[in-house]
């Protein structure tokens, strides 16, 4: 009888801490990606579509984000391969990041049968130190770029995060 209890007790609260999720899908945008309901989405200039993390407490002032951009060129994916550019992308970001510093080397995978490219790095927005994980990605011509941000040190979104990145489908 106590296995029984123990197990609708155990049962019961992993239950209740299961996320409810959304799903993104717009027909102007060729994605689709789960977040959790907590989470906001936005789209914004050049359908560069957000989702914002809740506040974590009354005194938080950041709300950690995952955004996809999306740059169209035939190019892509066909002649231009991610390790060809990733050198001009860590020029960019030194040139347009406050104190951009890599903190890992970058990491490659697959995703959506794509070759992909993850880069780490902290830098300043505005006064404010924070980490940023970037997947770069081609395909269909289009280059996606999708950057999970927070401030350095906190880290209470990760694993929310990720999951909206890695549920992203390209259509």
């Amino acid at each position: 009888m106590h296995l029984i209890l123990l197990y609708l007790l155990s049962f019961i609260s992993t239950f209740a801490s299961a996320q409810t999720l959304k799903t993104f899908a717009n027909p102007t945008i060729p994605f689709t990606a789960k977040y959790p309901a907590t989470w906001e989405n936005k789209i914004k200039e050049n359908k560069r579509v957000f989702f914002t993390s809740p506040l974590e407490n009354a005194v938080d002032s950041f709300r950690q984000n995952v955004n996809i951009g999306i740059t169209y060129n035939k190019e892509f994916g066909t002649t231009l391969k991610v390790k060809n550019v990733l050198s001009d992308i860590y020029k960019e970001l030194n040139r347009s990041i406050t104190d951009f510093q890599p903190i890992a080397d970058e990491k490659y995978f697959k995703w959506n049968g794509v070759d992909a490219c993850e880069i780490s790095y902290t830098g300043f927005v505005q006064d404010t130190k924070a980490k940023f994980i970037q997947w770069f990605a081609f395909s269909k011509g289009r280059l996606f770029t999708i950057t999970y941000s927070t401030i350095l040190g906190e880290d209470a979104f990760i694993t929310q995060a990720l999951a909206i990145m890695k549920s992203m489908e390209i259509k």
